[in-house]
């Protein structure tokens, strides 16, 4: 019997088909050997990633189906990556790392936090800028010798050319504005809020769980029902709240590690994290985050989610980059 010979747009169509999970991510060529930990997408066709050991940031302007290379600022570890608009941005990281672009990420301006050399590594984890002048900055320093360590937050009111320290209950791994209006602060083992910039801080939540690196990393919203809920980093709980953020209740979908979650239609909602227990680190919920059902792929590690008007945009481990139509 002679094989049948397929047409080179019917083979096409055959490898797109096949990098399709049950979920619908569409798998984008990877963008090379390094580890992303953020992605900021701008619109349906910008996005900005940055990566976890080698201080580069690219940018796609074609939905993630080609990446550049933009620049390379210092071999280091950089956690987020946020901008305001199509030309104003930020990125942080170890070391007390800060760098601002006001041109699209064609250049970069070090405005960095140093701190004496007895205080140690200032670890930059969490950063939200409201405008392009207020915003904060926070995560921990660590004396590797001593071992001491403190919680560090920083604000700016001048784009981060000048910081002053301010006053925060826990370590913060990442900081949001909710559809309320009001400040989300997530981190070790808690769940802040704040109704502006400068006022205090009221907890949430606070975890009992017994782990080390028990962070929140991430959380999101269903205003419609009152409905937030936090993923949590070394246990792969979720922790639910149907009240805005006044009760809550504990749920475990996985045993590996969970670093973003999204509500990315009415009622659809993905999370995502680690392959470092078990198989499966993307999991889908279509009734608003009551059940949970496993993706059938193996993926790598995903770092982090972002959102668009058409996609769900993530990216993770060994160049990692996919979406998700929404």
């Amino acid at each position: 019997m002679t094989p049948t010979r397929l047409s080179p747009i019917i083979f096409l169509i055959l490898i797109y088909c096949a990098c399709q999970s049950s979920g619908g991510f569409e798998i984008a060529p990877s963008i090379g050997t390094d580890h992303l930990h953020d992605v900021e997408a701008l619109n349906d066709k910008e996005a900005f990633a940055c990566s976890y050991g080698t201080g580069n940031i690219y940018q796609t302007t074609n939905s993630g189906l080609g990446w550049k290379k933009l620049a390379q600022l210092d071999s280091v570890y950089f956690e987020q990556i946020q901008f305001t608009d199509s030309l104003t941005g930020w990125i942080c990281g170890e070391q007390g790392k800060i760098y601002r672009t006001q041109d699209g990420g064609k250049t970069w301006q070090n405005i960095s936090i140093n701190l004496p050399e007895a205080e140690g590594n200032l670890l930059l984890y969490a950063l939200y800028f409201e405008d392009d002048m207020n915003g904060l900055v926070g995560g921990m320093s660590v004396n590797f010798q001593t071992r001491q360590r403190k919680i560090r937050l920083y604000r700016t009111k001048n784009g981060g050319q000048s910081w002053t320290e301010t006053e925060t209950p826990t370590m913060l791994m990442n900081i949001m504005k909710g559809p309320d209006n009001r400040i989300w602060g997530m981190g070790s083992r808690m769940v802040l809020v704040k109704d502006k910039l400068d006022a205090p801080w009221q907890i949430l939540l606070q975890s009992d769980s017994t782990r080390k690196i028990a962070d929140i990393r991430s959380l999101d919203f269903s205003l419609k029902s009152g409905r937030v809920i936090a993923a949590e980093f070394s246990t792969g709980n979720l922790h639910i709240s149907n009240d805005h953020g006044k009760t809550w209740t504990t749920e475990s979908i996985t045993k590996n590690r969970l670093r973003s979650i999204m509500r990315y239609k009415d009622r659809d909602w993905l999370a995502v994290g680690d392959l470092n227990k078990e198989s499966g680190n993307v999991f889908h919920s279509h009734d608003d985050g009551y059940t949970w059902e496993r993706d059938s792929l193996k993926y790598p590690d995903i770092h982090r989610l972002a959102l668009s008007k058409d996609y769900v945009w993530a990216v993770g481990k060994d160049g990692f980059s996919a979406r998700l139509k929404r």
